[in-house]
């Protein structure tokens, strides 16, 4: 399979808006977000991609342009793969049907924590789903509070405001991206 590997500097762009991948991006060390900025220069934060997870493949295998950026969070070091060399390997093919699969069910869950209506709901159903993906009640986030408000889709304010309220009722406790869910 024809790869390569090229290193990042924390917040630098792996692929802006309108490019069209040739490659398939997976994370090697450390950690990138797919986000998008509306024309106001509002960031949404749709999702954080570490070790071992692919990005940019449906962009990739379809030739289309990005509707979104790729920036790393961290120092971080990706593997590109060839969409052409992928193509001529079904056991790859399979797999990358896999992963999609694995995509479009966290992307159906992203969708399903921003629907709520309040920021009250939007973090429970959030915080929720990641008691349940970790079977334990204490967790790490892959957010600090500014990500976590634009994976939400809230002012970073509005959110903080919600947590110590959510804190002092004792339903949560937190320190930065570690969560303890007391009654959800």
């Amino acid at each position: 399979m024809d790869s390569t590997f090229k290193q990042y500097k924390k917040n630098e762009i792996i692929y802006h808006m309108e490019d069209i991948p040739q490659a398939i991006g997976i994370v090697k060390e450390g950690s990138v977000v797919i986000e998008t900025v509306d024309f106001l220069g509002n960031v949404s934060l749709l999702s954080h991609i570490g070790f071992n997870q692919m990005f940019a493949e449906s962009y990739a295998l379809t030739k289309t342009p990005m509707y979104v950026y790729v920036r790393a969070v961290e120092d971080c070091t990706i593997q590109f793969l060839d969409v052409q060399a992928l193509e001529k390997s079904p056991e790859l093919k399979d797999q990358m049907i896999q992963i999609l699969s694995n995509k479009n069910k966290m992307l159906s869950q992203h969708i399903f924590h921003i629907s709520n209506k309040t920021i009250r709901n939007k973090v429970l159903s959030y915080l929720s789903f990641m008691k349940l993906e970790t079977q334990n009640s204490t967790f790490k986030i892959p957010f600090d509070r500014q990500q976590m408000a634009d994976y939400l889709n809230v002012e970073r304010s509005a959110l903080s405001k919600e947590l110590s309220k959510m804190k002092s009722e004792g339903l949560i406790d937190y320190h930065k991206n570690t969560f303890t869910v007391y009654s959800i």
